[in-house]
């Protein structure tokens, strides 16, 4: 509840500051960033005091501090992971635009706001949740069961999502926004991949806090990060091209989400191979949609291999529901 009310007065109190600011200071970039500062101070300030009145203890400067060095990891290690997982996202169109051109950054950016999102709602959502109840769990296989289980409910829903896109993101995209709209939807075929195992992997990542695992977690961030942006250098060097860019991003992306859901495994002395095979009735017939439906793309039309598509996808859902509700919800 606290977060929740965190998150809801910054972005209110940011616009408002970032309004009033640009009206009053001669520069107006400045009354942006203030803005932004002083709106992340405020909800800082508010999610600090209504914990003090839930929890109706007086805090002195001193127990604030004893708490600091008791959680010391987090600001030195989750603070950073955090500034650089937000310029590794936000500098992406900033580096398409200075190796091509704002028609392509125009292109991905229309990319995260319409198949991107709902990968920040579910993710964001979860993760609020996750962390609090794996965080109250004392022993090890508790916190197993919850984390396997929260990778099985996050798969389906992102399987749910993104699959269709991964195999005709032309057809669907081109349909909504139109045909000029035609390299977003090239983007959103390879894209849709990494988003897959991204949805999985954003939520649960929270449990590096619990596990006290911060530094590594930081390590990881920072190889993410600089391999992204090598993976968008060598698109444009070796080819000059912002699909192969891309593609090489998406692939970067993918490796480094699925190891960072393996490394969450082994931090809860499992791995990824195990948990599939203790789970292979919910993913038995992944490989085999991938095997129907590209067979289909070039043994058909593409009409009738949209409808083999969708009647393996709604097969291949049920098979997964009902594993869902004989293992976790009975």
């Amino acid at each position: 509840r606290n977060v929740g009310l965190s998150n809801f007065i910054r972005p209110f109190s940011q616009a408002l500051l970032q309004l009033s600011l640009g009206l009053i200071l001669i520069n107006k970039y400045h009354g942006l960033i203030y803005g932004f500062l002083i709106a992340y101070a405020i909800s800082v300030i508010v999610l600090l005091w209504s914990a003090k009145l839930e929890k109706k203890k007086v805090y002195s400067g001193t127990a604030y501090w004893e708490q600091i060095v008791i959680h010391k990891q987090i600001p030195l290690y989750n603070l950073p992971a955090v500034l650089i997982t937000t310029l590794g996202t936000n500098f992406v169109p900033v580096i398409l635009t200075i190796l091509y051109s704002t028609n392509v950054t125009g292109q991905y950016g229309m990319l995260a706001s319409t198949i991107g999102f709902p990968l920040g709602l579910v993710g964001a959502a979860v993760a609020q949740v996750f962390f609090p109840r794996v965080a109250k769990i004392e022993d090890m296989e508790g916190r197993r069961r919850l984390v396997e289980r929260s990778i099985i409910y996050l798969y389906g829903i992102s399987f749910l999502f993104f699959v269709p896109v991964i195999f005709f993101s032309k057809p669907l995209i081109m349909a909504v926004l139109g045909k000029q709209w035609e390299l977003t939807a090239e983007f959103a075929g390879v894209m849709s991949i990494s988003y897959l195992f991204s949805m999985v992997s954003s939520p649960i990542s929270s449990y590096a806090l619990v596990s006290k695992n911060q530094k590594t977690a930081t390590v990881i961030t920072i190889v993410e990060t600089i391999t992204r942006f090598i993976a968008l250098y060598l698109g444009y060097y070796f080819k000059n091209s912002a699909m192969l860019s891309i593609s090489l991003y998406a692939i970067v992306c993918t490796v480094i989400y699925i190891y960072y859901i393996n490394w969450i495994l082994r931090l809860l002395d499992s791995n990824l191979l195990d948990f599939i095979k203790r789970n292979a009735g919910y993913f038995r017939y992944d490989l085999l949609l991938v095997i129907i439906v590209v067979g289909a793309q070039f043994l058909v039309s593409s009409k009738y291999s949209i409808v083999i598509f969708i009647a393996a996808f709604v097969f291949i859902m049920l098979d997964k529901f009902k594993f869902l509700k004989f293992r976790y919800l009975s």
